[in-house]
């Protein structure tokens, strides 16, 4: 048993919100871990810095011994501590 497709489903976009964290989750926004509703592009922009932190340190920030410590170590975050000591300040602060 299965559906042929989509419209038998009789589902819209008005009335589902689907719930899945889909998702690398050292890359995962604290608004995605908190689920806080409507998602902006500063979820997107988080995950860009991410990327640029582990571009210019060889790790990224928040990761853990368990994706359950990773999730913690980004919600708790209020501030970014770079491993390399060479970093430009304008990286930094375009990371920040």
């Amino acid at each position: 048993m299965g559906f042929k497709d989509d419209s038998e489903l009789n589902l819209t976009s008005d009335n589902v919100r689907m719930n899945s964290l889909v998702g690398t989750e050292e890359y995962l926004a604290p608004e995605i871990l908190s689920d806080m509703g409507e998602l902006s592009y500063s979820a997107d922009y988080w995950s860009l810095g991410i990327i640029l932190y582990q571009i210019l340190c060889g790790s990224t920030p928040f990761k853990g011994r368990s994706d359950l410590e990773t999730y913690h170590n980004i919600q708790k975050c209020h501030e970014i501590n770079f491993t390399n000591p060479k970093i430009d300040p304008k990286a930094k602060d375009l990371i920040q």
